[in-house]
């Protein structure tokens, strides 16, 4: 193929010297002087022929003419050699040249050059230059055209690569597009088919090549759209695009499913096409309508929710309204739920709503309505309920129901519930009324001991005002030191010392009074504020520790209760290290106390965390042992220096034989596990008689001393060091 270079300036053929002498030698040298031989032979030919006819009229003339012409003749002779030597010289450069060098630069041209650049002589008189000309002109034309052709095939490959290019781009994105794409011809078949359609249909491009695209479809929605498109392919449409977002396809193996597709019509010089862009929307729709479900229902449970809840509540009230009849509004609260969800995890949490929620569901009538209003409490609408007795009996059969036990993941749990009872029109003419007195009789139910039901009464709304406001109290009071401990002893019967005292907290509010444990211990459960409280405690009871210390009491320990919610949060062990920190208390100065129902919720993290709290040097004691449930073998395990025997079974061991028993084997059984016994509730000295004969070795009760604020127990100690057993019958 031609290079560029010789296609747009052919070959310089002007050469000279050595190269010149290359180019120009070979064959083109020794064809070089034929033209000018022949012109030579022509000249010397006439020449000659002109000396032999002056030589024969010069023998024919006369001998006395002879001298007289002879001197002419020899001139003319002369005259004619010199004019066929001028002549010659003239033709040679003039002519002879000029075609030579014409002929030698067109043969020595290269083979692969189609127009040369020759670079004649144009100069030349006459033929000799326009013929210079003409070729010189021709040569010029010729490699334009060279190169116009060449820069179109150039132009042509570049399409043709772009336009492979852009094939393999397109079929590319087809056979990775996640949409199905099909395409059909004027006759409305099917002609191409990519790799999503396989998967989405399931059936190959040879299995559907050739067939109408509507017999892929069910409705008849989607032939009206293929009607428009056929009227494209037959050129009665200009242009065409349709939609159509839900439409029924059918797979190749049987089923159908829900599908949107995409028309357009495309005109290219090879013809007319419909591309079919088709997309499986099943999952989308599904989603939609979970959407759409979700937005009335809880994701959990799948019942309705607060939304669905007061829509179906209005509706009951309207109906009753307008027929005279009554609605029943319950709402219920799971009991301790926080606990099992703490201990035994989200999961199984999660795992207990949900067969909560079955059970009511599959108790419930066809017009009532079961929802989930968040967290672990639930509602009930009961329209058309016949009598308040009726709705009453329903609620006890929902607290069997819901309290029998369940197994989850392997282990079983049993929860409680608490049911407020709002009855329409009774208890209030809207949602906001209805929902609040069921809220209230709620909480009543859970005050009153709950796994109970109660009934909305007028009396409440005080009750609920006077808990909120105690709330409100004892955050003041929580954030103003406005609580208080009080200091109980506990005695070691083999030297009559004090080896410790339980920290009890009390409270003296300026309107209420003394208020009891027992009342505001479980609003502050209910409200939120026992953590915050126990840590009051924890730092309360590690500071006086050190007020004793400077007084120069003897050291002593002190215990605290630790509540299931405290013991249970995460941060017990670091809050504990931080108030140890900042009093400078030794660790093994801070007893905590913890029930056996607290640990057995949940033996390991029970466990791990009883162990971080030993680690750094906290004693850890058993309250109300006797009471729970606790596993022997798990006992062995915690890493508790102390039993405390319930308070029930030490004021009974005088008159009830089985009593004593169990204080026996409590005593026995820490014997053997050398824990140290400490019996509380020890009132009479009969009581005392019998635990020193069990071998008891610490007590702590009314016959030594009450709770005491931290000023009389310093006062306390000091008369206990002097005469115990006068300190004993006072106490």
């Amino acid at each position: 193929m031609p290079s560029e270079t010789a296609l747009r300036d052919g070959p310089d053929l002007n050469l000279s010297g050595e190269e010149g002498e290359k180019r120009w030698g070979g064959e083109d040298r020794r064809t070089r002087p034929r033209l000018r031989t022949l012109v030579l032979i022509s000249l010397l030919g006439t020449y000659f022929c002109s000396l032999l006819l002056i030589y024969i009229e010069f023998t024919v003339i006369q001998a006395g003419e002879y001298a007289t012409i002879l001197l002419p003749m020899g001139l003319v002779a002369v005259g004619l050699g010199a004019v066929f030597c001028l002549g010659y010289i003239y033709i040679s450069r003039r002519f002879i040249s000029p075609l030579e060098e014409m002929v030698v630069r067109l043969r020595s041209a290269p083979p692969d050059v189609i127009a040369p650049n020759l670079g004649l002589d144009e100069d030349c008189a006459g033929e000799i230059g326009a013929v210079g000309q003409f070729i010189n002109a021709r040569s010029r034309a010729v490699r334009q055209a060279q190169t116009a052709l060449e820069n179109e095939i150039a132009e042509r490959r570049r399409a043709e690569v772009q336009l492979r290019t852009s094939r393999e781009q397109l079929r590319a994105i087809s056979d990775t597009a996640p949409d199905a794409i099909a395409c059909m011809d004027s006759d409305g078949t099917v002609i191409t088919w990519n790799p999503a359609a396989e998967d989405v249909f399931g059936c190959r491009q040879d299995e559907i090549y050739g067939k109408p695209l509507a017999d892929l479809f069910k409705d008849d929605a989607l032939s009206t759209e293929l009607y428009r498109a056929n009227q494209f392919l037959n050129g009665k449409l200009s242009r065409y695009h349709g939609e159509l977002q839900t439409v029924t396809a059918k797979r190749h193996e049987g089923g159908d499913f829900t599908a949107s597709v995409s028309l357009t019509g495309w005109a290219s010089p090879d013809g007319r096409f419909v591309i079919a862009f088709i997309r499986d929307v099943s999952e989308k729709r599904i989603t939609e309508e979970r959407i759409r479900f979700l937005a009335h229902h809880d994701p959990l449970t799948e019942l309705p929710n607060r939304t669905l809840f007061n829509d179906r509540l209005s509706q009951a009230m309207a109906m009753a309204r307008r027929d005279g009849g009554r609605v029943a509004l319950m709402l219920l609260d799971l009991d301790n739920f926080k606990d099992i969800n703490d201990t035994l995890g989200h999961g199984v949490g999660d795992r207990l709503l949900q067969t909560v929620a079955d059970r009511l569901n599959v108790h419930k009538r066809d017009t009532d309505t079961v929802a989930r209003l968040g967290g672990d409490e639930f509602a009930i609408v009961l329209p058309q309920f016949r009598s308040a007795s009726d709705t009453l009996s329903y609620a006890k059969r929902i607290i069997e129901i819901v309290g029998e036990p369940m197994t989850i993941q392997g282990q079983e749990v049993q929860v409680g519930t608490s049911i407020g009872v709002a009855l329409y029109p009774d208890d209030g003419h809207d949602i906001e009324h209805m929902v609040s007195h069921a809220d209230m009789a709620m909480y009543q139910a859970k005050a009153d001991g709950r796994n109970t039901f109660r009934l909305f009464a007028e009396q409440m709304n005080a009750e609920v005002k006077d808990r909120k406001e105690m709330l409100a109290d004892m955050r003041e009071a929580l954030d103003n030191n406005g609580f208080q401990l009080a200091f109980q002893p506990q005695v070691q019967l083999a030297d009559q010392s004090i080896v410790g005292s339980e920290a009890l907290l009390r409270w003296h509010h300026n309107d209420r009074g003394q208020v009891s444990p027992s009342r505001f211990i479980p609003v502050a459960e209910q409200g939120g504020l026992i953590v915050d409280l126990g840590e009051w405690v924890v730092g309360a009871a590690c500071d006086q520790i050190g007020l004793f210390d400077k007084m120069g009491l003897p050291p002593i320990r002190i215990a605290v209760n630790i509540s299931s919610v405290q013991f249970r949060r995460g941060n017990l062990v670091e809050c504990t290290k931080s108030i140890l920190d900042r009093t400078g208390v030794s660790p093994d100065r801070l007893e905590f106390e913890i029930t056996e129902s607290v640990v057995m919720t949940d033996v390991d993290k029970a466990i791990k965390t009883m162990q971080e709290l030993d680690t750094i040097g906290v004693r850890l004691s058993m309250d109300d042992f006797g009471t729970g449930y606790s596993s022997l073998s798990y006992l062995r395990q915690f890493p508790i220096q102390k039993i405390k025997i319930d308070k029930s079974f030490v004021q009974n061991i005088e008159i009830e034989e089985n009593s004593m028993e169990i204080v026996n084997a409590i005593i026995g059984l820490s014997r053997s596990m050398n824990i140290t016994v400490v019996a509380e509730g020890v009132e009479t000295e009969g009581q005392l008689a019998k635990l020193k004969e069990a071998g008891c070795e610490v007590v702590q009760g009314f016959y030594f001393g009450r709770p005491m604020a931290a000023q009389d127990f310093e006062s306390w100690m000091g008369d206990w060091h002097k005469e115990p057993a006068l300190v004993a019958t006072r106490a």
